[in-house]
């Protein structure tokens, strides 16, 4: 195993996102060059569909914050563990990383910076990464760039290296068609909710039912055996085109019948009141949910779930204006008395029902394909990077699922 400093490019091979007093609101434009954030850092690779700008003169001023193809950028405090480089085909030639992000150039002619990156997402490297994150307040590596240059990696020869990458890559390939389709199906549910409303505004009550969440007791552990999906503000925040599939904790039937939590089914809307206010997500799968959510059930039979949550994600900003609290902002009971939504026109009813059920169903089956492929990938990192399995076998295993 070598340092990454023993394996950095020339120049400056190592760097940390601008202080956060050089990046204000004010100097975020239209267009320009892209500043990458901790949300375009979610998966293995880039998401380069929402970002903010600089101008080119003052990314200029932050010459040393400049990222480009090939770069691997690394979040340093906040959610720590982000890993992604810069892709080949990258839509910008630079972007600038955000106060909470460093970056490492490798030489490429000692290291694919493809194959680091795997590294340092894979469980070895995360280790590494994590072992220089401090104890205290936020989550936040300690000295950073410091504890970059000594993060250690393996140094297999270049030819292997690529071979690696490529087997891991055809999955990642998988896994980004998928959530472009998703994205793209998303826009369409949308679009079709959208066309078919009357144009006349009811209360949201008449629409959805709020639900609310609850919390075993953690002093019991028989309460949190994994039995029953219990989402809270983070299964929501992450979840992939608003629809959460699984969950970060789970409890048993005990912690549901000995606490608030509500069991509810597939399709209900859920959305975080205290804290993050106004994530909004739909479960693919019965679930309960903490008390700093509400779920939303249709309020009538005749509301389809899609209604519900179609009608929070258009609704959900005046939600968050007219959110209070002494302390935190929290959506009550009596926000969405105040909140009025537009209802789809009933004589076209059945066929946007019909289009939505029909957009719906594709959503979750690329989701779930996408879940079991990231599993794949994920059980064969580690074996493939160790060398504990050969190339040409991850091939033959890759070649049924991607």
């Amino acid at each position: 195993m070598k340092t990454l400093e023993a394996v950095a490019g020339p120049g400056r091979a190592f760097a940390m996102g601008p202080f956060g007093s050089n990046i204000k609101t004010e100097n975020f434009v239209q267009s320009g060059v892209p500043v990458i954030q901790g949300r375009n850092l979610k998966g293995t690779r880039l998401d380069e569909n929402d970002f903010v700008f600089l101008t080119d003169e003052k990314t200029n001023e932050l010459s040393a914050s400049v990222v480009k193809s090939g770069d691997i950028v690394i979040t340093h405090r906040g959610t720590l563990g982000q890993v992604v480089m810069i892709p080949r085909t990258s839509r910008y030639p630079r972007y600038v990383v955000s106060q909470s992000q460093m970056k490492v150039s490798v030489d490429e002619d000692k290291m694919s910076p493809e194959f680091v990156t795997y590294w340092l997402q894979s469980s070895i490297g995360q280790a590494e990464l994590f072992a220089y994150a401090s104890q205290t307040g936020v989550p936040a590596i300690a000295q950073p760039l410091a504890s970059l240059r000594k993060m250690r990696v393996i140094c297999p020869p270049l030819d292997e290296q690529r071979a690696i990458v490529g087997v891991l890559e055809a999955l990642d390939d998988k896994i980004e068609s998928n959530r472009q389709q998703v994205r793209v199906l998303d826009e369409l549910m949308v679009s079709v909710y959208q066309a078919s409303l009357s144009g006349d505004l009811v209360p949201f009550l008449e629409v959805a039912s709020p639900v609310s969440g609850g919390t075993p007791r953690r002093s019991e552990p028989e309460f949190w055996t994994p039995e029953i999906p219990w989402a809270s503000a983070k299964d929501i925040s992450a979840a992939s085109a608003g629809v959460i599939l699984s969950t970060l904790e789970q409890i048993s039937q005990s912690g549901l019948s000995n606490s608030a939590a509500e069991l509810v089914p597939a399709g209900t809307t859920i959305i975080t009141a205290r804290g993050t206010v106004g994530a909004v997500a739909r479960l693919g799968m019965a679930a309960t949910f903490n008390q700093s959510c509400y779920g939303l059930i249709p309020a009538d039979p005749r509301v389809h779930y899609l209604e519900v949550y179609l009608s929070t994600r258009a609704g959900v900003d005046e939600l968050k204006r007219s959110s209070h609290g002494t302390v935190f902002d929290t959506i009550t009971r009596q926000t969405f008395e105040l909140l009025k939504v537009q209802r789809p026109d009933e004589r076209s009813r059945t066929q946007t029902v019909t289009e939505l059920e029909s957009l719906d169903r594709l959503v979750i089956a690329r989701l779930r394909e996408s879940s079991k492929v990231m599993e794949l990938r994920d059980t064969l990192l580690p074996e493939l990077l160790s060398g504990r399995l050969r190339v040409r076998d991850a091939e033959k295993v890759v070649e049924g699922a991607a």
